[in-house]
């Protein structure tokens, strides 16, 4: 017998996204609370509890909206990946314990764990994995592509969230033979723009001229995000443009090793690291730019955010992020690890304010297509179509 509200378990790497499960734990929440709960029974499965005021107020808002929660293990610095795979144990009970027909992973560090776990619960429980980035397992290179291939064979489904991430997906040759398993959901944002607080400007916040140019960025402070090619360009075009300052927001393992570059390059009074901040899109909307440097990406919400409050953006030429700027339409689009080319797109965009201006009008259009509202919709009767077994 289908269950008429089937227990679906969200499994997030933290609940303070901010500085540790990054976008696609803070999508993973998200989800858990947009489904609707007259028909779904949403729980949340969190790897760590990092105790911080960011997963404090997760915590608050999962509990008082009826989504519970459940902590795998405490955060570490060190031997994390020997802390996962004593989660083993611990996963195994939990889901033993609430029996959910649908478990969907958000974090790449519990996507080995549930292979493990599946034939106890192949029965009864369908797996799914949301395929948030272009590479994974960036930490440890030589298991990624193992597991890439294999993933096909441990998950009922994988949910690809951008275009390209799907046709990388649909690539691999395990999928001669699993079709079906696989289909598209793209990212979404909730399309309300928070109000700005007047009195709360970053200008004053930093000490800067009204007449300085801010280019900004959001994002964990991991090799991944490429910050430090961003450095690199930012110091070339501040060369050029004395009024240039870089706010770069986020935290991250290379903080400390971003700001001794930044120094290194002479930058200290021109790059201001705001660490973690639960007020990013209101920053975004001071940017003068936005720039996303990554060197991998998935279909990236920190890009819809500047896209919606109408932020002129430059990013990498990378899997999701292609999928939202079009060239010279909607932003621009450079060369992934290309300093000059960052560089020079930066300048451009400096000194053709009211082109920029016209691709920030365009890109704000363009974003409305991932409203989070449409792409709620589109799961719950992807989890339907799913339990009852038509995918």
């Amino acid at each position: 017998m289908i269950p008429s509200r089937p227990r679906i378990v969200q499994i997030v790497y933290s609940l303070d996204s901010i500085r540790y499960g990054g976008g696609a734990a803070s999508y993973g929440l998200k989800l858990a609370m947009g489904l609707d709960s007259q028909r779904f029974e949403s729980l949340v499965c969190s790897l760590w509890r990092c105790d911080t005021p960011a997963e404090q107020a997760w915590l608050q808002r999962l509990t008082i909206a009826g989504r519970p929660v459940e902590f795998l293990a405490s955060y570490t610095h060190q031997r994390r990946w020997v802390e996962r795979f004593k989660m083993l144990p611990s996963l195994w009970r939990y889901l033993a314990a609430v029996q959910p027909q649908i478990v969907t992973c958000h974090a790449e560090a519990a996507d080995a764990l549930i292979g493990w776990l599946r034939p106890r619960f192949a029965r009864t429980t369908l797996f799914v994995r949301i395929v948030h980035n272009e590479r994974e397992w960036r930490v440890i290179p030589w298991i990624g592509p193992k597991l890439y291939h294999l993933y096909p064979l441990l998950y009922d489904v994988e949910v690809g969230t951008s275009e390209a991430l799907m046709q990388s997906l649909q690539a691999r040759p395990s999928m001669r033979w699993l079709p079906r398993r696989i289909t598209y959901l793209p990212n979404g944002i909730s399309l309300q723009v928070p109000p700005l607080d007047d009195t709360a400007s970053l200008r004053q916040e930093l000490g800067l001229p009204a007449a300085a140019f801010v280019v900004g960025s959001v994002g964990r402070l991991e090799i991944e995000k490429g910050f430090s090619w961003l450095l690199r360009a930012f110091r070339q075009f501040s060369r050029s443009c004395n009024q240039a300052h870089l706010v770069v927001v986020g935290e991250g393992t290379l903080r400390k090793k971003l700001e001794q570059e930044s120094e290194a390059l002479g930058l200290q009074n021109l790059v201001h690291f705001l660490g973690a901040r639960p007020d990013s899109l209101q920053l975004i909307q001071q940017f003068d730019l936005f720039v996303s440097s990554s060197l991998s990406e998935g279909l990236a919400t920190v890009i819809m955010g500047a896209m919606l409050v109408g932020t002129p953006v430059v990013a990498t030429r990378v899997s999701g992020s292609t999928q939202l700027i079009l060239p010279h339409q909607t932003g621009i689009l450079v060369p992934v690890q290309n300093v000059d080319a960052l560089s020079q797109a930066i300048a451009y965009c400096y000194h053709h304010p009211e082109e920029c201006r016209s691709y920030a009008h365009a890109a704000h259009q363009h974003v409305q297509q991932y409203d989070f509202e449409h792409i709620i919709a589109k799961y719950e009767i992807f989890y339907q179509q799913l339990q009852a077994r038509q995918l």
